[in-house]
């Protein structure tokens, strides 16, 4: 990507961080430094956004097989 930096971090705080090679992360330059957060994705924000009053309740209440369904 041009002429970007990019920035190591020890494997023990990625693993933490729950970030691996090319995630996305926010940086925030602060009087003392720089602040790098990880960045939800998308998936991770649409299902944070489910609540019980948005969600398809009648899909999931009946549990009864339709076809050739096993659990």
């Amino acid at each position: 990507m041009g002429n970007n930096l990019g920035i190591r971090i020890p494997k023990y705080l990625a693993g933490k961080l729950h970030v691996s090679e090319g995630a996305l992360v926010n940086l925030k330059l602060t009087n003392n430094g720089l602040i790098i957060s990880t960045e939800e994705s998308e998936l991770d924000i649409l299902l944070n956004n489910i609540t019980d009053s948005n969600r398809y309740h009648e899909l999931l209440s009946n549990d009864k097989m339709k076809g050739n369904e096993t659990w």
